[in-house]
C-alpha cells in the first residue's frame, strides 16, 4: 500500500468513528484533539564494535479523536507522524589520539494507536491498547571526532533502492505492531498533557538481508535471526476542540 494511501486511510477512519460517535462527545467532552510531543526511543540489535546503544530523542505530532462511552469508559483513535529509532556511541584510540563515534538511526513512522480509556473522575484517564506503523523512510547520522578533527556523514534512505542486496531483499521491514499503555490529564478547556510507554511486537529488521552491492555506506543490520523491537516512551501536550 502506497504511503499516500495509508495516511487517507487513516484521516478517513477518525473520519469515520466521528460521525458515529458525535452524539455522545457532545455530552461528554470528547472529540477530535491535537496531540504533540517528545519521546525517547531504542531498538536493540546486535551492537559492532561493541558499541553502546542509548535513548534518542525524537518528535511526534498529529491527531485524535475520542468517543466517550459514558462517563467512565471512551475509545481514542490516533494518526501520528513519529520520529524513532536509536542512538549508539563508541569510544577509540588511534596512535595516541582519542576518538568517538555517534551513529543515529533514524525511523520516521506513521501510526495508528488504537486505545481503550478508562476514566478516574473527569479529567484523569488511563489507557492502553494496539498501535499500527509504517516506517515512510529511515537512515543514520554518524558524528565522529579525532583529536580535534571532526566529521559528519549521513546515509540515504535505508528502503532506496542502492541498499538492496543481491536477491532484491531490503535491511529493514516497514510495518510495525505494538502496544501503548499511558496516563493522560485534560481540563475542561480541552488543554491536557500524557505520557505512555510503547512496546513494539514486531521485528523491524530483515534476516534475509545479506548486505548491498552498491551501496557504500557500510554495513547496515545484522543477518543474524535476532529479534529486533522498537521499545519508547512518550510525553505529550493535547489541545481538544
Amino acid at each position: 500500500m502506497k504511503t499516500r494511501q495509508l495516511i487517507l486511510t487513516g484521516i478517513m477512519t477518525l473520519g469515520l468513528t466521528s460521525v458515529i460517535f458525535a452524539k455522545g462527545d457532545r455530552e461528554n467532552k470528547g472529540g477530535f484533539g491535537i496531540k504533540g510531543g517528545v519521546g525517547l526511543s531504542t531498538i536493540s540489535f546486535e551492537n559492532q564494535n561493541n558499541s553502546k546503544n542509548t535513548w534518542k530523542v525524537g518528535g511526534m505530532l498529529g491527531v485524535g479523536y475520542e468517543a466517550r462511552i459514558g462517563k467512565a469508559f471512551a475509545l481514542d483513535f490516533e494518526a501520528l507522524l513519529a520520529n524513532k529509532g536509536v542512538k549508539s556511541e563508541e569510544s577509540y584510540s588511534i596512535l595516541g589520539n582519542n576518538g568517538n563515534v555517534i551513529v543515529k538511526t533514524n525511523l520516521y513512522t506513521f501510526e495508528i494507536p488504537v486505545s481503550a480509556k478508562i476514566y478516574l473522575g473527569d479529567h484523569f484517564n488511563i489507557y492502553a491498547g494496539p498501535y499500527f506503523s509504517y516506517t515512510l523512510g529511515a537512515n543514520y547520522k554518524i558524528d565522529a571526532t579525532l583529536g580535534n578533527k571532526s566529521q559528519t556523514k549521513e546515509s540515504r534512505n535505508f528502503f532506496d533502492n542502492d541498499y538492496k542486496d543481491a536477491n532484491g531483499e531490503l535491511p529493514m521491514n516497514r510495518f510495525d505492531v505494538g502496544a501503548n499503555i499511558g496516563l493522560e490529564f485534560v481540563s475542561d478547556g480541552g488543554f491536557g498533557v500524557g505520557a505512555r510507554f510503547q512496546k513494539g511486537f514486531r521485528d523491524i529488521t530483515n534476516d534475509k538481508y545479506k548486505g548491498s552491492v552498491t551501496e557504500q555506506d557500510g554495513y547496515i543490520f545484522p543477518a543474524d535471526d535476532k529479534f529486533v523491537t522498537n521499545t519508547g516512551f512518550q510525553v505529550y501536550g493535547i489541545f481538544r476542540f
